[in-house]
């Protein structure tokens, strides 16, 4: 059975719209809650439906069309005890797939409770929430199969409590999944945060900068982020950061996108404290030129670039350079066209949140 409770007159056209979406996706049964805010009956009826065995699920819709309410977001954190990766990112995906490209803004959290129940907290969206029943509802029917074929029941696991402090710095995955609790490191992706000077601002709606949304090879690859975040830059402008897999990890891969010239600003905070990202024109951004680009070729190689131009971006081992409309990617040694800038940004998002 799926519990719905959902924010507002749930009578409204929108809403039944909205609930149309979803039974057209589920095929058990169902049964919907209204609530006007997060008081202590909200709170009660939702334990009481966490507690019934009859319940597979559980969702909580409200907020606006892309994001579910921040409160709401953390109500449903506290009542889980395990995070559900992948939802969020199938979402994207098909939405992507379909064309919205601002498909990646979509903010909500999935989890499971020790009862091994499903608690998902989606914005106010039909599209979002009709694929989200969908792909629980899938998975649903594997674990109920694979329950009624071994007699098993799940082992609880254990609590885990989130705060606001720990949503950012939960240390890294060890093997096997098993997380380990080295609360003193780290992640060098928050120190080059802190280094920068930004400042991650919760509850926040940023938009991607108009070059960058425009790219859809690049929106693709931050629909795979499992996690994103605002921030808040020293100039007073804001990024946001796209973590792959999360932004809890200290191995996560996280890549800041903000405005700047002449393609947006990109960096790869992650490998700190090298800097890698995109080049900046200009007195703002954290990647600025400030040396020609045979001057930053002769620091690193001890030569200059064969054929002059303007620096584009900077990795571990090579340097991009604009010339005529074309990227070429110099090592040292030898230069490789990499296409225009649009195809060259693909290329390097795609490869900084792999490595």
């Amino acid at each position: 059975m799926l519990h719905i409770f959902i924010a507002g007159d749930p009578n409204a056209q929108s809403a039944r719209d909205l609930l149309n979406c979803i039974k057209t996706e589920w095929e058990e049964d169902l049964q919907v809650v209204s609530f006007d805010n997060f008081d202590a009956s909200f709170l009660a009826q939702l334990s009481a439906s966490e507690s019934d065995e009859r319940v597979s699920c559980i969702f909580v819709l409200c907020g606006g069309p892309l994001c579910a309410d921040s409160r709401c977001l953390d109500i449903v954190k506290h009542t889980t005890v395990m995070l559900t990766p992948g939802l969020l990112e199938h979402i994207r995906f098909e939405l992507n797939q379909q064309g919205i490209h601002n498909a990646w803004m979509i903010n909500g959290f999935s989890g499971r409770t020790a009862n091994d129940t499903f608690v998902v907290a989606l914005p106010l969206n039909g599209p979002v929430c009709g694929l989200a029943a969908r792909y629980v509802s899938g998975i649903s029917s594997i674990s109920n199969a694979q329950r009624h074929a071994t007699g098993s029941t799940p082992e609880p696991r254990r609590s885990v409590k989130h705060t606001e402090n720990q949503r950012l710095s939960v240390a890294p995955m060890g093997e096997g999944g098993v997380e380990q609790t080295d609360s003193h490191a780290t992640p060098n992706w928050q120190t080059a945060l802190a280094e920068y000077g930004a400042t991650i601002t919760p509850h926040v709606i940023c938009h991607l900068p108009d070059p960058i949304q425009a790219l859809p090879a690049v929106c693709d690859v931050l629909n795979q982020a499992g996690e994103r975040a605002c921030v808040t830059l020293p100039e007073g402008n804001t990024g946001l950061i796209f973590g792959f897999p999360d932004l809890r990890r200290a191995n996560s891969k996280v890549i800041l996108i903000a405005t700047g010239k002449p393609a947006g600003q990109v960096v790869a905070v992650h490998r700190y404290p090298s800097k890698v990202g995109t080049a900046v024109q200009g007195t703002k951004g954290i990647l600025q030129i400030r040396k020609s680009v045979d001057k930053i070729s002769n620091i690193r190689y001890g030569r200059p670039t064969p054929n002059g131009g303007t620096l584009f971006a900077v990795d571990s081992d090579s340097m991009y350079v604009l010339n005529d409309d074309q990227v070429i990617r110099w090592d040292g040694h030898s230069e490789v066209n990499e296409g225009t800038t649009q195809q060259t940004l693909a290329t390097l998002v795609l490869h900084w949140s792999r490595r």
